[in-house]
């Protein structure tokens, strides 16, 4: 199997270069952060003078009196990030940023990795931007050959270790503590680091020091898909990426998962299946956590197809803090076969529908499919139950036909909370994430109340409200709490 091949694009000066600065200006951006003015960005010729970000302005200015100092725009920058890799996306389907200088592009599947390499460089620096350009088999290791200070350079195949083993251990961006540790044991080159006994780099350094030495070995483990295949011979495959910077904000978002998916797809056709079930988990700051699943109707293996469904809901996400990490993970699998295809082939139109609906349990999962049947309950969480999905129900008896209220496609299995803000007992404002979110439409009540016989009856004030969405809401009467019920498609 041909090795992947990787492009990196560093512009070491990014960040003040975008500020109009040059790499050759002593200049430095500030955040204010731990009670005081701290540098987070400098230019290389400030760091060529000592001044290294994290440091506080006044130490800065004790080093470099004459060093201009500015303040951050870290939106204005994170705009100006996504403008580049929007650019980048005409270049390769795959790409994210590696870091905050540096771009990673997967070009496996480009002809002439050279020309997609200028290319790179030439859309820097239409957008003003001086930078170095490597292509190797791992993206870590093309970053840590930009130090080289190569304008442009092309790693041979399988030529990535000897390429860079004279650079210190450090180019490859170990944490704090590995990198400590290494210099304790007198591995100083990522060489050094090549030549450790597997077994006690296994035993000693953890995932991430056995991921950097099977970079050193030329060997790279794939630093965005971790999958495995589990004992009963599906494939259960995940793909994680850790994001340059936090964010609140769905470009760079969408930068990484849409990456995921392309890793993901492409793990997953390897071992002849389809992708039937998606699920995305973004942690975020503050210890908290976001995610949502994505059911395509049809297997696929076709990244393409997966990001058309998944991008709406990144678009449509909402997050409670800034985003650190997202991982896409395919839930379910099934085998790649084009049985669904068969759906709409009249060559198979006399399939009995018993076949027909046992093919698509197993496919899908033990109850994934069945009949909705209408219970007799007033309350809406009992108000159906879902039975087998026997043909029999669908045979030609005469029925009676009853006009109901509409119900929401997507009903929380129970109630959540929400804050509503009211005007003459008509919800004007929701509080959906971090903000409110003012209704447009509000279409209610609809009294529903019942159950007095059991230890917990309800009554309730049922609202459709459309604020950008259209949700099912209810007010409780017997404590005047709101609660969201469920959505409409």
């Amino acid at each position: 199997m041909r090795s992947p091949r990787w492009l990196v694009l560093h512009l070491p000066a990014f960040r003040v270069e975008r500020c109009g600065h040059g790499a050759t200006d002593l200049v430095a951006l500030t955040v204010e952060e731990h009670g005081g003015t701290r540098l987070c960005a400098v230019s290389p010729e400030a760091t060529a003078r000592g001044l290294r970000a994290g440091m506080t302005a006044a130490e800065a200015r004790s080093l470099e009196p004459d060093v201009k100092l500015e303040p951050l725009d870290a939106a204005a920058e994170d705009e100006d990030r996504m403008s580049l890799l929007r650019a980048l996306e005409r270049l390769s389907d795959t790409l994210w940023p590696l870091a905050d200088d540096a771009f990673a592009l997967e070009i496996s599947r480009v002809p002439r990795g050279d020309a997609t390499l200028e290319a790179a460089l030439a859309l820097a620096a239409e957008l003003g931007h001086v930078g170095y350009a490597v292509i190797a088999d791992d993206p870590d290791a093309a970053y840590a050959l930009c130090s080289l200070g190569s304008r442009a350079l092309v790693v041979e195949p399988l030529g990535t270790a000897a390429a860079i083993g004279g650079l210190p251990v450090q180019s490859l961006r170990p944490s704090v503590e590995l990198l400590h540790a290494w210099r304790e044991v007198g591995v100083a080159s990522i060489g050094d680091l090549a030549r450790l006994p597997p077994s006690a780099v296994r035993d000693r350094y953890g995932p991430e020091g056995v991921r950097l030495f099977q970079i050193a070995r030329g060997k790279p483990t794939d630093q965005v898909l971790r999958a495995s295949i589990t004992a009963k011979g599906g494939t259960v495959a995940q793909a994680r990426t850790v994001l340059p910077g936090p964010t609140t904000t769905t470009q760079p978002l969408w930068f990484a998962i849409q990456g995921l998916i392309g890793k993901l797809a492409e793990q997953v056709a390897r071992q002849d299946r389809a992708i039937v079930r998606l699920l995305v988990q973004i942690e975020l700051e503050r210890s908290l956590s976001a995610s949502f699943r994505v059911r395509s109707g049809r297997p696929t293996a076709s990244a393409d197809r997966l990001r058309a469904l998944v991008r709406p809901r990144v678009e449509a996400l909402r997050v409670e803090a800034p985003a650190l990490e997202v991982t896409v993970v395919a839930e379910e699998t099934c085998p790649l076969r084009s049985w669904q295809a068969s759906l709409y082939d009249r060559a198979e139109a006399q399939e009995p529908l018993p076949d027909l609906l046992a093919r698509l349990s197993d496919a899908l999962g033990e109850g994934a499919v069945f009949t909705p049947q209408l219970a007799p309950s007033w309350r809406p969480e009992r108000a159906f139950i879902c039975s087998e999905p026997l043909p029999l129900r669908l045979t030609a008896r005469a029925h009676t036909i009853v006009e109901l209220p509409q119900r929401p496609i997507l009903l929380e299995a129970t109630p959540k909370p929400i804050e509503v803000r009211t005007e003459a007992d008509r919800p004007v404002r929701v509080r959906f994430g971090e903000g409110w979110e003012v209704v447009l439409r509000a279409r209610g009540p609809e009294h529903l109340s019942g159950d007095w016989w059991r230890p917990n009856p309800f009554d309730r004030a049922y609202w459709v409200v459309d604020f950008g969405i259209v949700a099912w809401l209810y007010l409780d009467l017997s404590d005047g709490r709101w609660f969201l019920h469920g959505w409409y498609d």
